[in-house]
């Protein structure tokens, strides 16, 4: 009877062995990945993980993020200078460790305006009207022939030469 103990003894202990050399070993999620889309004075920011079914958690104050942090849904907006920590945890995963981002703000020029109707009733092209006078269009200004001038070549095709415009 001893035997018999001693033998599965010895087969519990192999099998245990042999199960956990099989096993691998769990990693961290890779960390999310942090964009930002700047605008005038405010920031949009994106976290992005590459893990099917990840969840994502952020902080905004400076703390590390845990998984009772806030989950990311969708992108937000800055509108102070800050700074984004976010951790990624997925099934069959341990938690990542912190992508960090400084969030800042950048003034950027405003958009152009266009006047329609300065560019419809402008006159001449070299020389633009004001938009108060469009009502008053003059008639194009015709360059004098002594101005423009033919250069003919061999083929008898010729080419402009000259001033063009005044």
């Amino acid at each position: 009877m001893k035997r018999i103990f001693t033998s599965a003894a010895v087969i519990i202990s192999n099998a245990v062995n042999l199960l956990a050399g099989s096993k691998s070993q769990v990693t961290p999620a890779p960390k999310p990945t942090v964009t930002l889309s700047y605008k005038r004075m405010n920031t949009d920011v994106t976290l992005k993980s590459g893990l099917t079914g990840a969840v994502i958690y952020y902080t905004l104050d400076g703390s590390t993020p845990t998984t009772g942090s806030t989950v990311y849904t969708e992108p937000f907006n800055v509108t102070a200078e800050t700074t984004v920590k976010a951790v990624v945890i997925a099934d069959g995963y341990l938690l990542s460790d912190v992508a960090e981002q400084v969030v800042d703000l950048k003034d950027q020029a405003l958009e152009p305006t266009i006047d329609v109707a300065y560019l419809l009733c402008r006159g001449h092209p070299h020389r633009a009207r004001r938009a108060d006078r469009h009502q008053h269009r003059q008639p194009p200004v015709v360059l004098p022939t002594d101005r423009l001038h033919l250069e003919r070549t061999a083929g008898g095709k010729g080419r402009p030469k000259g001033d063009l415009h005044h």
